[in-house]
């Protein structure tokens, strides 16, 4: 005979395998399989060229021109930041006031004409070999954040493209999800809530910190000169 306790515990097993059965085995392990979003559209070397050894960092271009200032500042700290963790060279801000000075241009439109001597005005007052330029190409700041941009990596000495990148990060996407709670957990940041996903939705500059590192982090990376 089976007592109250005995059918309690068969009817739960049994509602258990029932919710596996419907949901599938693949369901339940989805979020331990989820891939998180990489950057692949990337050109350039294989490795960092010797010869660049100071980059000229330009401050961010809104190709949208619709962002007001205070996002766009907002995109320039976060930018600022991210060039400085992947430590391939030594990384000279450029201010939007320095080039307003240099050049009467407060950014630099990597797809645009440039002011004739550009590249040695900017070598000659920075010391740099490289420019670093960046173009916000897409950015919704409401709802889940989408930002787009473009990123090169130029030669001073001859104007070429060394590197560029060309990405979109939509916070809507699982895949850009999922890189983001890894991005936060490294950074180990005191927990802001229980979805740190929604707590960088919240500040576009943020999600764009994690944007530009994510990029800038495949730059390609420095071979240590050897001792001749």
């Amino acid at each position: 005979m089976i007592g109250p306790r005995s059918f309690t515990l068969r009817a739960a097993v049994l509602l258990a395998l029932a919710s596996v059965a419907i949901a599938g085995p693949r369901d339940a392990f989805v979020p331990a399989l989820l891939p998180a979003f990489a950057p692949a559209n990337l050109q350039g070397p294989l490795v960092w060229p010797e010869e660049i050894d100071r980059v000229a960092v330009l401050p961010t271009h809104d190709a949208t021109a619709r962002l007001p200032e205070r996002p766009l500042a907002g995109f320039d700290r976060a930018w600022r930041s991210a060039v400085q963790i992947p430590q391939r060279a030594e990384m000279v801000d450029v201010s939007r006031q320095q080039l307003s000075k240099w050049f009467r241009l407060r950014s630099f439109d990597s797809t645009s004409a440039l002011p004739a001597g550009w590249a040695t005005k900017l070598a000659d007052n920075t010391g740099a070999q490289a420019a670093l330029f960046i173009d916000l190409t897409t950015v919704e700041l409401y709802g889940p954040t989408i930002l787009g941009f473009r990123v090169k990596l130029v030669n001073l000495a001859d104007n070429a493209i060394i590197w560029m990148a060309d990405e979109t990060y939509d916070a809507a996407d699982a895949t850009v999800a999922e890189a983001v709670r890894r991005y936060v957990k490294r950074l180990k940041e005191p927990s802001r809530g229980s979805d740190p996903v929604s707590a960088f939705n919240q500040s576009p500059s943020r999600f764009a910190g994690f944007a530009f590192t994510q990029t800038l982090d495949r730059l390609p990376p420095r071979i240590a000169k050897k001792e001749p």
